[in-house]
């Protein structure tokens, strides 16, 4: 056979290693953020920083957006619905329902199992590397849902559904 899917258990895995690393809010220690510089390379199609630091949040997002672009790509999410039919009616699948939900809990894991504590300004209940991440994810729900261009349909509906939760 030449395609065949990779197993729901793999595809799992893969999404929960996902999760742990490449969506959780990185933990970096304040002396490192403060020894990062943003780069002085001057090269006809590189833009001079606008600042000497290290835009961390920006670098943070910009890394943890593109990977959201990956899973939720429309090709992605084609090939997920797709692979629904081409695995045997007895055999477990990862489907695109699966997908989003693991996607959105991982991204919004705060609100679905919130940490006891108190919360301040100094310490808030979202930190910030996570708000961005999950606004990422929202500004690719929204358009989803409310046009239907990437993806499948039932994307959209799935959209629809978890942005509906998330408010």
């Amino acid at each position: 056979t030449p395609f065949e899917p990779i197993s729901a258990d793999q595809q799992r895995a893969a999404m929960k290693i996902l999760a742990s690393t490449a969506l959780a809010a990185p933990d970096y220690a304040p002396d490192v953020l403060n020894s990062l510089m943003a780069t002085r390379w001057s090269h006809w199609g590189i833009n001079s920083p606008s600042r000497v630091d290290y835009p961390v949040h920006g670098q943070v997002g910009m890394w943890q957006d593109r990977i959201l672009s990956q899973l939720m790509g429309g090709v992605t999410l084609e090939r997920l619905l797709d692979n629904e039919m081409k695995v045997k009616a007895d055999a477990d699948a990862y489907t695109l329902a699966e997908h989003f939900r693991l996607i959105v809990d991982a991204v919004f894991s705060e609100v679905k199992e919130p940490a006891a504590g108190e919360y301040t300004d100094r310490k808030p209940f979202v930190i910030s590397y996570r708000r961005n991440l999950q606004r990422s994810l929202v500004d690719r729900l929204g358009p989803m849902a409310v046009d239907g261009k990437v993806g499948p349909k039932d994307a959209q509906s799935l959209a629809r559904m978890h942005l509906q939760a998330i408010a």
